[in-house]
């Protein structure tokens, strides 16, 4: 029995030791000439149309992306769905009944921005529409940037002097 135990725990320290030693090493494996020969991963290369890196290949053609910025700029413009807190890339595309990269792809390449700069950019857009609307003279700057999706007020800060150069209090004061 004891014997067992001991073999067991030196069976267990070399183990450990070998993990130990190798953990951090990196492993240099010869790959067969069939497979070296003919790699699966392709160069990136060919992707990349100019200096700055932009794609020349897309997912979807010109005619459909036509048709989506189409519905797009009509849940963004006249259904505000940028004023949603929790909007996100995933609900967006659920709403266009389009996958998530497509929709993507449309943003970067209709609007050359991510998809939080473009949502980003449409809610500065309606806080300054909300800003110089006397209406909204009685409610707090922070309180229109809330109303409006934004759910932090350095978010909204850092946004608002991404997109106009100014802060919002010196934009309001105009």
């Amino acid at each position: 029995m004891l014997t067992n135990n001991v073999m067991g725990l030196s069976l267990s320290a070399v183990i450990y030791a070998l993990a130990y030693t190798s953990w951090g090493k990196r492993v240099v494996v010869n790959m067969p000439e069939q497979i070296a020969e003919n790699p699966v991963i392709t160069d990136p290369e060919p992707l990349l149309s100019n200096e700055k890196g932009r794609r020349n290949t897309y997912h979807v053609s010109e005619e459909q992306a036509a048709i989506l910025v189409e519905k797009l700029e009509k849940l963004l413009f006249s259904d505000k769905i940028f004023i949603q807190s929790d909007l996100s890339l995933s609900q967006l595309s659920e709403q266009l009944n389009t996958p998530a990269y497509q929709v993507s792809e449309i943003i970067n390449r209709h609007y050359q921005e991510s998809f939080f700069d473009l949502i980003n950019r449409c809610r500065i857009e309606e806080i300054k529409l909300r800003l110089n609307d006397e209406r909204f003279n009685r409610f707090s700057i922070l309180g229109i940037a809330m109303d409006c999706g934004f759910n932090s007020k350095s978010s909204f800060n850092t946004a608002f002097r991404k997109f106009t150069g100014t802060t919002p209090s010196d934009f309001r004061n105009k």
